[in-house]
């Protein structure tokens, strides 16, 4: 392979640049100094990518190091409007950046945008929400999160919500922590898949994980994980789930953060987790979720560089044309088209 194909980021914390989450307040501020997803592709192959919209914690999560590694508390249940506040300023500031880009960054509501957008040299933006926390229980503020743009959503992050419960981080630590999905989670699966938005089970605990493979008619999706093996995490995946989400035609998006031990490994530490990846649900169910700018370890614009290092150590393994295509964007594309 000459040229590397293309890039698609399948989980992106850029939007938090865009403004202070280190504040009880509502978004706001000037983009950051950093380089732009619309500069993004000449340097780094990036084209697109699922840009997050999070709330953020009212008080600051504490972490604690213990003899065998980290935890970091379960964070209480955050409050619907404030949640709400947040996801509208944080929805703003993409449709801000999307608006003065000039056309360098698109808002891609289809496959079809993401397809015009790479036509266009712009970069394709989908808009994702890290938890369903602003979501009311009749669902309402769903369809205006939709006609807004929305076509990504974990149904929590790390803390319990009106629809499930999530997994605090835990190094080591197991994913198999509490209840699966409340009455109104399931009602929330439903209305996802009718109206188009992937179901992304990133930050949800086994139980919710199962509950949603039991009542999704869509593809599983895990935006960026790793192999519990591997990385024995709360966040990560047992071999059972990896295994699901392959039955069903869905796709893992490799994470650069919370897999490696030290940043000078990165790149072989990843590698190791999309060979496993492959070995256990096969190629077309391995993407790269990236979880780009707000990792230490994964920071724009450092970030961003490693993604080309990880399809030339792809290509140095001898992985062919096909699959390093796939693991680039083809697997995501897949997926979105028969989700939405």
């Amino acid at each position: 392979m000459t040229d590397q194909p293309w890039i698609f980021a399948g989980h992106s914390d850029f939007i938090a640049g865009l403004a202070d989450y280190d504040t009880k307040a509502p978004l706001t501020g000037a983009p950051p100094a950093q380089v732009p997803p619309s500069d993004l592709g000449s340097t780094h192959g990036l084209g697109g990518g699922l840009f997050e919209v999070m709330v953020p914690p009212v008080d600051r999560l504490q972490m604690t190091k213990t003899d065998i590694g980290l935890q970091i508390e379960y964070p209480p249940q955050l409050d619907r409007h404030y949640a709400l506040d947040q996801n509208i300023a944080g929805i703003g500031a993409l449709l801000r950046l999307v608006r003065e880009s000039k056309g360098r960054v698109q808002l891609a509501r289809t496959v079809d945008d993401l397809t015009r957008a790479r036509h266009d040299g712009a970069f394709a933006a989908v808009l994702h929400l890290a938890d369903a926390d602003a979501i009311d229980t009749d669902l309402e503020t769903l369809c205006l999160f939709h006609a807004a743009g929305v076509r990504s959503l974990a149904i929590t992050w790390s803390r319990q919500n009106s629809f499930g419960y999530g997994v605090p981080y835990h190094s080591p630590g197991t994913p198999d922590i509490g209840p699966g999905l409340t009455e109104a989670g399931t009602r929330l699966v439903s209305a996802c898949n009718d109206l188009g938005i992937l179901v992304d089970l990133a930050h949800l605990n086994t139980a919710g994980f199962w509950d949603v493979a039991a009542c999704s008619q869509a593809p599983l999706v895990v935006t960026h994980g790793a192999a519990h093996t591997l990385s024995p995490t709360s966040r990560a995946l047992t071999n059972d789930q990896i295994t699901a989400i392959a039955d069903s035609g869905g796709v893992i998006g490799v994470s650069l953060e919370g897999v490696v031990p030290s940043p000078a490994g990165i790149v072989s530490d990843v590698m190791d987790q999309i060979r496993y990846l492959i070995d256990r649900a096969g190629p077309d169910h391995v993407a790269l979720g990236s979880d780009l700018y707000r990792s230490p370890n994964a920071d724009y614009p450092s970030g961003a560089m490693l993604l080309p290092r990880l399809l030339a150590a792809l290509h140095d393994a001898g992985y062919d044309d096909e699959v390093m295509t796939g693991i680039a964007h083809a697997n995501w594309l897949r997926v979105l088209h028969a989700t939405w």
